[in-house]
This record gives C-alpha cells, structure tokens and sequence, in this order.
C-alpha cells in the first residue's frame, strides 16, 4: 500500500526534504492541461517531475464542483 500526501505546491518541496527517509510520498494537488510556458498560476506535469513527483490528484471534488 502507497501513503501519499498532497501539500500546496508553495510547500512540496519542504515537505519532500522532510520526507526524505520516508516511505511517504508526495503528490501535487493539481496539474495544468499545458506543458511548458508563461501560464502564471499553473504548474506542469513536466514542472512536478522535474522535482521528483511521481504522483498528482487530477479532478479532485472542489475543483469540479468551483471551476466546472
């Protein structure tokens, strides 16, 4: 069984430190339709690999539910 956590992006790197020698894994919350470019606020999935994840939740509740 897989234990993954989802911190805000401004903290998934901090949390990866402290989880260095963890079995726990880090997720990201969310990931942009786009690859690489200016899209201000949005993060790629290239963007959450290049710092390691390899986890991320896609249609989660409360972004269905506010931005349809």
């Amino acid at each position: 069984m897989d234990v993954v956590i989802a911190p805000i992006n401004l903290h998934i790197t901090s949390v990866q430190q402290a989880l260095k020698h963890s079995d726990v894994k880090v997720a990201a919350q969310n990931s942009s339709n786009y690859g690489f470019g200016a899209y201000t606020g949005e993060v790629s999935a290239k963007h959450l690999k290049d710092i390691g994840l390899e986890w991320v939740i896609l249609g989660h509740s409360e972004r269905r539910t506010i931005l349809k």
